[in-house]
């Protein structure tokens, strides 16, 4: 898969995990386990784009 098509696919996870983030916020609460595990995997995306752009940048 080209770079391009990655950083496009992750911006899409991206933007559907902050989405849901905030879904399972309003409904459990900033401090549950639901929220928590949302926000790491939303945490990852985060880091694998950041890492991928670094990689293209060097």
């Amino acid at each position: 898969m080209k770079s391009d098509t990655v950083k496009k696919h992750l911006l899409k996870r991206i933007a559907k995990k902050k989405e849901m983030l905030l879904l399972i916020v309003q409904n459990t609460g900033l401090g549950s386990s639901e929220t928590v595990a949302c926000s790491k995997e939303l945490d990852r995306f985060i880091l694998l784009y950041q890492k991928l752009n670094q990689r293209l940048d060097s």
